[in-house]
């Protein structure tokens, strides 16, 4: 196999575009046939089913946000820190560690 070296750069050529076959194109693109989707029935049934799934989450979302709101209350009033909560809390701690 030989190797050899370049010398030089040929002439480039301009390209020329044909704007004929362009127009032709774009108006043949309008004739395609359009895209068409088709869902079996399972598939149906399990979107329905991830929806019913979404509105627990929602109901659930919410039972959370009012428990939040019922702590974030009991902190600011000073019901949450109470000393049996505590030494239930330090109970726990200790049990975990031994």
């Amino acid at each position: 196999m030989q190797i050899r070296p370049t010398s030089g750069v040929q002439n480039t050529t301009p390209i020329q575009l044909n704007t004929q076959n362009r127009t032709q194109s774009v108006e043949t693109s309008n004739s395609l046939p359009q895209d068409q989707l088709d869902i079996s029935t399972n598939a149906q049934t399990l979107s329905v089913e991830a929806g019913q799934n979404n509105v627990a989450e929602v109901a659930m979302s919410s039972a959370r946000a009012n428990r939040v709101a019922e702590l974030k209350a009991q902190i600011q009033s000073g019901t949450y820190d109470t000393p049996e909560r505590f030494d239930a809390a330090v109970s726990k701690m200790i049990n975990e560690i031994a």
